[in-house]
């Protein structure tokens, strides 16, 4: 609750502003997703959305295990963030409202998260991770991986997302997995020249595997 009240303050100290520069679109975010099982069984839950002040998000939630408890958790931790976010919330608030939802509830490490936030003024994303699988960066033929192994959310209070900020530019990649997909071959799958984005998706899943799998590239364009 102190933790939600101190936001609510930022919030309003912060509104005018919002009001008296708003922010211009130049730019559009494609998304491509891949899944493995179908997503009624999934563990994995995603969205992609148009959000306030021209802001777009992506968000990868990975329920831990598989069967339908773990699609039950995917899915609880995906509509809190949605929802929060699409009220204007920042994303980094919304995390830690879920990481206390978790403590208060005992149900530490639930699902992980990825969530990516692209500003679609100046292209600046900020990527927000915590306890899911490394994310690539794609620009032109150079791959970058983005964050490490982590704790998932629900360990302590007052525990914290890793946060990136990446500044894109047209064409770039922004490649989201849950740690199904996880394999040392992802960086040069992701570097083939001239992949598509859609066909990109579905390469990197793997044949076999007994962990639920999702892909999602995210890719900025005019």
């Amino acid at each position: 609750l102190a933790n939600q009240s101190g936001f609510l303050a930022q919030y309003l100290r912060e509104l005018p502003n919002h009001a008296a520069a708003a922010p211009v679109a130049r730019y559009r975010v494609r998304v491509c997703a891949a899944s493995q099982p179908d997503r009624q069984q999934s563990g994995d839950r995603y969205a992609h959305f148009r959000g306030p002040d021209e802001k777009y998000y992506v968000i990868l939630c990975d329920g831990m295990g598989t069967g339908p408890e773990a699609a039950q958790a995917g899915e609880e931790a995906l509509q809190l963030l949605s929802g929060l976010v699409k009220a204007g919330l920042n994303p980094a608030f919304a995390l830690e409202c879920l990481n206390d939802l978790y403590v208060l509830r005992e149900t530490s490490g639930f699902s992980t998260v990825d969530l990516l936030e692209i500003r679609l003024d100046n292209g600046m994303a900020t990527l927000y991770k915590w306890g899911g699988a490394p994310s690539y960066l794609r620009m032109g033929t150079l791959v970058r991986t983005i964050g490490t192994g982590a704790p998932p959310p629900g360990l302590e209070p007052g525990c914290r997302a890793q946060v990136a900020q990446i500044p894109l530019r047209p064409g770039a990649m922004v490649i989201l997995l849950t740690d199904g997909v996880s394999n040392p071959l992802l960086s040069s799958r992701i570097a083939t020249p001239g992949i598509t984005p859609e066909e990109l998706a579905d390469s990197l899943l793997l044949t076999g595997s007994q962990d639920d799998q999702t892909a999602l590239v995210a890719v900025l364009e005019p």
